[in-house]
């Protein structure tokens, strides 16, 4: 994330009524989520404004953290079946297809993206070499 990603996040939760704007706010979110993809912090504001209820009433930096793991786990779920697909022969071989599918839904609830984990998965079964 950066400053001006951060600051539409901000904008879109004090829209939709969750956040009191402050100066310096940005600065601080920023720092608390500076690790995480633009996108998935976009979904988790999405998952927030949707579901949070007039019981809970301010935003924080956790609560988007804590948002965007849901996202992850979610995007997980829904991928398994295409991590089962994507196992490559070589890995097969060498019979490291149980470890590889928990490599790859692993770096998926890290926040990387299919590709990504597959590619990592690939190289810690094979040592890089494929």
């Amino acid at each position: 994330m950066n400053q001006q990603q951060t600051q539409q996040a901000i904008h879109t939760l004090s829209t939709a009524g969750l956040l009191g704007l402050i100066e310096g706010q940005a600065e601080v979110w920023l720092l608390a989520l500076d690790d995480l993809r633009h996108d998935d912090v976009q979904a988790a504001v999405r998952k927030v404004v949707a579901t949070r209820t007039s019981r809970e009433r301010w935003v924080t930096p956790g609560d988007i953290r804590e948002a965007v793991a849901v996202v992850h786990h979610e995007r997980t779920e829904r991928a398994k079946p295409e991590i089962a697909r994507r196992v490559p022969q070589s890995v097969i071989e060498v019979g490291g297809d149980i470890t590889w599918k928990s490599l790859a839904e692993s770096a998926m609830r890290q926040g990387a993206t299919l590709a990504e984990a597959t590619r990592f998965a690939t190289d810690r079964v094979l040592g890089g070499d494929r």
